[in-house]
């Protein structure tokens, strides 16, 4: 990788759309990109002009090594001593103790040294840093128009505001990324995917890294589990009981409760160690995630810290927003909740007769629709037992997924009223409002069936139902329509390159070709990690908070998981814009809902075996008695020692979950012991420093 190849791009508006004070300028719009290209290239950038019918629509950027050298120390880059593995600061003068740069060794070998990931990210931090100055004549006096906070002297800051920039993303490098997805095609990444996930980490960055570090090791943890369930399956079957009677299944929930309280501690343990070879152990105020949000808006002070200026917005309005936000997200999900009911009506899940000491008439079902409910009759259009059955379940599944595309924007419009002052706060109340939101409505209607219907049978019914349509889903929407896409964009971007070739004989075929491959870089979709983690942490709900209703679950996810690596990074190295490098340490706000599922998942499996299941009666019979309907009840005065039994059986699961969480810490021994090294060297160094003074 030549360290002054272009890997940025900077995406302008067409001069069409461009206009200040809702007038077309033109003029301004080139005068601006010219002195855009001036400014950079005076801050040592190489800078490359994408044309198209004579306007330029982008520029691509790189920097010479030692610029990128000058700009990781800036940015207290880690990178990795010549001593032990040791990760410390980067700085120019003390650059030969870094592993990956000898004295005497060639251009191109110095060039190795940072990764993708690192070039890229160290051409943004450059770029942003880019000042304009007041002596930079009509062009500095157009972009003052713009901008809430005129004391913002950035460049970019500047060419956003005034909408000429509409985007900054790093661009493929076709011969790395391709050998990441060959990679990934020719081994089973959950046997040895330590060395893809490097190249990954090399290539997109530590956020990506950690996302697709985070489905390898979730996948390889549901081994034993998958190994577990077959095997009361089998048994089940055997002994001809149904998951409602059979006294294993409700072990199944207790170890898939111990196994991921065990396997997050040990997920906490090996983000610290990724984190720590990729340098961001402990990551902090240099990163985009602590900056201050370019829309935040609020009353300038100043602090009393720093005697700076800064902006102050009161907590009373964003508890105001904060209030609005739950109002508008409660009454959506009424709606939701609403319509699945009518969903479960129509599947036949909803019925007085199926509890008819409970329901005595259809009118005091409060939930029953006589209409809908009729459809999944006998010879009705969607029989139950038949395969339109399946019907009404992918109607279901389409109709959520447009509830939750529409409520992506209503989620977005609610975090811009909350104003947060940084992108970390954003980020995070974005994805708190989505998930909740998409969460409520792909167990709600399992809940129902398990808590309110108490219907295990049912309840297994539409989870095997849910989990089975939504993981054909994923492998259709990103696997099998991509690959589609790509044979038909492929084909046409084959056309558009012999044309490019013949129209232009002056440029050079791989000239061409560059072009050609910049142009339909500007036309890819932009990747968006937080479907790709949603659809995981979904997943992981059903797993987990429905264990005993469905044990197979787990060995189904594994071969869907395998997919989805595969189809992650077919998805991002063919059909979207590479994304923005932005270094992390963790996997940040999903960590809190991972763990909170799991530890809420002792609470819903011991009242699926105490209250929705007929499991419990298999172990304490004296417990319940059976109706002529075949429903169970508790027997007189034994109603409170269930509740006393569940809640009792459900706080023992906590005590183990707390006693494996304080047994296993999050930073392992080897980090430690590097840490404790690295510290150890400093020391000695500045001792050896005092005895020459």
């Amino acid at each position: 990788m030549a360290g002054s190849k272009p890997l940025l791009l900077v995406e302008f508006t067409k001069a069409k759309d461009f206009a200040i004070d809702k007038e077309k300028t033109p003029s301004v719009h080139s005068s601006l990109l010219r002195f855009t290209a001036h400014k950079l290239r005076d801050a040592n950038f190489v800078v490359n002009e994408i044309v198209e019918e004579d306007e330029i629509l982008a520029f691509t950027l790189g920097l010479k090594q030692e610029d990128l050298e000058e700009v990781a120390e800036t940015v207290e880059l880690r990178k990795e001593l010549k001593t032990d593995g040791v990760m410390d600061i980067f700085t120019v003068q003390r650059r030969l103790d870094f592993r990956g740069l000898d004295a005497g060794q060639s251009k191109d070998e110095d060039e190795q040294f940072f990764t993708h990931s690192e070039t890229t990210y160290l051409i943004g931090c450059k770029l942003n840093e880019v000042s304009l100055d007041s002596n930079d004549s009509s062009s500095f006096e157009a972009l003052q128009k713009f901008g809430k906070d005129k004391n913002t002297g950035k460049l970019m800051y500047r060419l956003e505001e005034c909408g000429l920039v509409q985007h900054m993303f790093p661009l493929h490098t076709k011969s790395v990324s391709n050998g990441i997805l060959r990679e990934s095609l020719k081994i089973s990444p959950f046997f040895n995917a330590k060395k893809l996930i490097r190249s990954i980490r090399d290539y997109y960055g530590e956020e990506v890294a950690f996302y697709f570090a985070w489905l390898d090791f979730f996948t390889t943890q549901l081994f034993l589990l998958a190994t577990i369930a077959p095997i009361i399956y089998i048994s089940r079957m055997w002994h001809g009981h149904t998951v409602d009677t059979c006294w294993l299944t409700p072990f199944f929930g207790v170890i898939m409760f111990i196994c991921s309280v065990f396997s997050t501690r040990r997920w906490l343990q090996q983000q610290t160690r990724y984190s720590y070879e990729w340098g961001t152990y402990h990551q902090n105020t240099s990163t985009h995630k602590v900056q201050v949000r370019r829309e935040f808006e609020g009353e300038k002070k100043i602090s009393p810290v720093t005697g700076e200026v800064i902006k102050v917005y009161p907590a009373w309005k964003r508890m105001l927003a904060y209030l609005f936000s739950a109002i508008v997200t409660g009454t959506l999900l009424s709606f939701v909740s609403y319509t699945i009911i009518l969903s479960l009506n129509i599947q036949g899940y909803v019925h007085p007769r199926h509890n008819p000491l409970r329901w005595i008439s259809e009118d005091s079902h409060p939930f029953y629709f006589p209409y809908l409910a009729s459809l999944s009759e006998p010879g009705a259009m969607f029989d139950i037992n038949t395969y339109f059955s399946l019907i009404p379940v992918v109607v279901h599944v389409v109709v959520i997924m447009i509830l939750n595309t529409f409520y992506q924007y209503v989620a977005n419009w609610l975090t811009n009223l909350e104003n947060h002052e940084t992108i970390a706060n954003h980020e995070n109340s974005v994805i708190i409002k989505r998930f909740l939101f998409e969460a409520g409505d792909a167990y709600f209607p399992l809940l129902y069936l398990a808590f309110y219907e108490k219907d295990m049978m049912k309840l297994r019914a539409e989870l095997v139902n849910l989990f089975l349509v939504d993981t054909f889903r994923r492998i259709l929407v990103e696997c099998i329509l991509p690959l589609a896409m790509k044979y038909i964009e492929g084909r046409g971007n084959q056309s558009a390159l012999e044309i490019k070739k013949k129209q232009d004989k002056t440029e050079t075929n791989q000239s061409s070709m560059n072009h050609i491959e910049t142009i339909i870089e500007l036309e890819k979709d932009h990747y968006e990690i937080f479907d790709d983690y949603l659809e995981m942490v979904i997943q992981l709900g059903y797993l987990t908070l429905f264990a005993s209703a469905f044990p197979l679950a787990s060995f189904i996810a594994i071969g869907a998981n395998m997919i989805e690596f595969r189809s992650d990074i077919f998805k991002l190295t063919t059909i979207c814009r590479k994304p923005r490098v932005l270094k992390t340490d963790n996997i940040g706000t999903w960590n809190l809902l991972i763990s909170s599922i799991i530890w809420l998942s002792a609470l819903t499996n011991c009242f699926l075996f105490g209250y929705s299941s007929k499991q419990m009666m298999e172990f304490f019979p004296s417990f319940y008695v059976v109706d002529v309907e075949g429903e169970q009840h508790f027997a007189s005065n034994k109603g409170g020692f269930v509740v006393l039994l569940v809640f009792l059986i459900e706080r023992i699961l906590l005590f183990v979950g707390m006693a494996i969480c304080a047994c296993i810490g999050e930073t392992p021994e080897d980090v430690t012991l590097k840490l404790d090294k690295l510290a150890f060297l400093k020391e000695k160094k500045i001792n050896a420093k005092d005895k020459v003074l």
